[in-house]
């Protein structure tokens, strides 16, 4: 987890956490789809690791987009 949105999160206890998983446009949809599933819950069960509450997030995996990457948004609401 990046140190700054642990402290973030330990600091602001209002905020809510959205994990985003993306995926490549490259090959099969659903694949894809469930490839950006994936990343994402796999980085929300790092951040349980790491104190941030289940029921403080929000997992989600995008339509590929081209990028390989999980991206995390705060926010003061449940999104």
């Amino acid at each position: 987890m990046s140190r700054g949105l642990g402290d973030v999160y330990k600091r602001q206890p209002q905020y809510y956490v959205l994990v985003r998983g993306n995926a490549s446009k490259r090959g099969n949809l659903d694949a894809n789809r469930r490839l950006a599933e994936s990343r994402a819950q796999a980085a929300a069960e790092y951040l349980i690791e790491k104190g941030i509450h289940p029921n403080r997030m929000h997992v989600v995996g995008s339509d590929p987009t081209g990028e390989t990457s999980v991206s995390f948004v705060l926010g003061e609401a449940p999104f």
